[in-house]
């Protein structure tokens, strides 16, 4: 049975949504973003997805690249962006650079993690786009 593009990243979102949630327990807030990032990388090669810590999207002019840009945390696949986040600076800045790249069509989905707690008390904080 083949699954469309559309339950691919349902699938892949509950997956890293259940594994934040998992690592926040496990780990807490007290490590830098990298350590979550570099967690999450290795769960993710565990169930065989494609996954590329610091992929590199660069703005264009016409058809030339030009050297500023976006580095993507952990992209999946071809168009899956995911930021990772240690605070709420960090997380209002990924969410609103994957917002714009979703915009331009640069990636078609995005998830922004934020191993931190909400106001309530709750965390890790998540937010998750819309298909393109």
């Amino acid at each position: 049975m083949t699954t469309t593009l559309q339950e691919q990243h349902d699938q892949l979102s509950v997956l890293l949504e259940e594994t934040a949630r998992e690592l926040y327990g496990l780990m807490g807030e007290d490590y830098l973003r990298e350590d979550y990032e570099d967690a999450l990388y290795e769960v993710l090669l565990s169930h065989d997805v494609a996954a590329r810590i610091g992929a590199w999207i660069p703005e264009r002019v016409a058809s030339h690249p030009l050297s500023c840009g976006y580095r993507i945390d952990l992209l999946l696949g071809e168009d899956i962006a995911v930021g990772i986040a240690s605070n709420s600076d960090e997380f209002s800045e990924r969410l609103r650079a994957y917002s714009h790249l979703i915009s331009q069509g640069k990636i078609g989905s995005a998830m922004v993690i934020g191993f931190y707690a909400d106001p309530a008390g709750r965390g890790p904080v998540i937010w998750r786009s819309q298909h393109a």
